[in-house]
């Protein structure tokens, strides 16, 4: 209330006989105060209230809305508050409910296969892509929600796994997902470790034996025809070929454990396959050959001697000098028109009329000769 107000208060006060004749008593203190009547202070306490309110329409608003109650009771407390709690409930809800209209993702095991197809183009393309990350062939229940929170599943991924996990080993493969997609690769792999013994030599042996490093389709079906093995052919290329905008597959679609078998110069693939012999049935010695040092430096020992050969059948394919006792003498005559002018030119250096075998050997070293020269001395040392 403003200053003006209280003077209007006060004139009422006196003009209705309240208010003492305006006369100031000093207290004890020293300090002035305003003499006032027993029952002024009480009358003009009132007025400033009414005052008050009127000069307040809101609050005389909210006086009438509350006569006859208490609006500090327990009652009139709770009803907003269960309002409110109702209504933040019910847009919860609606909120929930436009999440879950718009979420277009896969809800079901059948509604993530129909994704895994559509992305990857078959399944086992996005076993390989999508699922089994590290290649072990088996999905834990930890592998197996954060791959499908990486597809962006929407449904409930404890009744998923427990659609899939059927045998309840505790563990997701690919037989699990599509049992006839296991059953076209596995047969494969067995066919291939039928005829090469391992999915690297098959790749390096069959599939890209010219060094390419790449397989197109025509080149993956006849492999599969040396193989006998009788599936669908496009199907099986399709699925091994990761890439779909690829026309052809490169060892690490083939196989990954290849791949880094390959990388590593393990060419047998001695890492990933052991010796398939129970060691209680092997002597102690045997038991020592076939540990993996051992088994190791033997690979590494046939790659060596396999490169040596290779070697050796280059340097005699290049090889254009006589290799026999006739293309001998048709190259002395050629180069020094005769026998005895190649005798006396070529072979007899010192003029004796002989040669040791020591002079055998050098003057045909010095002609080219590409042949056997011991097997050349004993066919012209008839008489020994």
């Amino acid at each position: 209330m403003g200053p003006i107000a209280v003077l209007d208060c006060l004139e009422d006060a006196r003009r209705q006989g309240v208010l003492a004749p305006l006369s100031l008593s000093r207290g004890k203190s020293g300090s002035s105060k305003l003499g006032l009547r027993p029952s002024a202070s009480q009358s003009l306490s009132r007025s400033l209230q009414e005052s008050r309110s009127s000069s307040n329409p809101e609050l005389k608003s909210l006086r009438h809305s509350t006569s006859g109650t208490n609006p500090l009771s327990r009652s009139s407390k709770s009803r907003p508050l269960a309002r409110t709690k109702s209504s933040v409930d019910s847009a919860c809800t609606v909120k929930a409910e436009a999440h879950r209209s718009a979420d277009v993702g896969a809800a079901t095991v059948d509604a993530l296969k129909m994704q895994l197809v559509s992305r990857f183009g078959n399944l086992f393309s996005g076993w390989r892509q999508a699922l089994d990350l590290d290649g072990n062939g088996r999905l834990s229940f930890g592998e197996f929600c954060l791959a499908l929170r990486q597809l962006g599943y929407g449904g409930n991924l404890k009744a998923a796994w427990q659609a899939l996990d059927s045998d309840g080993d505790g563990f997701i493969q690919l037989r699990d997902i599509d049992a006839s997609t296991d059953e076209m690769i596995s047969g494969y792999r067995k066919a291939v470790a039928g005829h090469f013994g391992h999915m690297l030599a098959s790749w390096l042996q069959s599939l890209a034996k010219d060094g390419s490093g790449c397989v197109d389709r025509d080149t993956f079906a006849r492999h599969c025809d040396l193989i006998g093995w009788s599936g669908n052919v496009d199907l099986l290329f399709d699925s091994l070929k990761n890439d779909r905008s690829r026309r052809h597959m490169t060892l690490r679609d083939y196989d990954v454990a290849a791949a880094q078998a390959y990388l590593r110069g393990d060419y047998g693939m001695i890492v990933e396959h052991g010796t398939g012999v129970d060691p209680k049935t092997l002597t102690f010695m045997e038991r020592q050959e076939n540990t993996f040092r051992h088994r190791w430096d033997r690979m590494l020992s046939q790659q060596e001697q396999a490169a040596r050969s290779e070697r050796a059948a280059l340097a005699e394919s290049l090889q254009t000098g006589a290799k026999s006792i006739d293309d001998l003498k048709l190259l002395l005559r050629c180069q020094y028109g005769n026998l005895f002018a190649a005798w006396r030119q070529a072979l007899d250096l010192d003029g004796n009329g002989r040669l040791s075998f020591g002079e055998f050997c050098l003057a045909l070293r010095n002609q080219g000769y590409a042949g056997n020269i011991k097997a050349a001395w004993y066919a012209l040392d008839r008489d020994n």
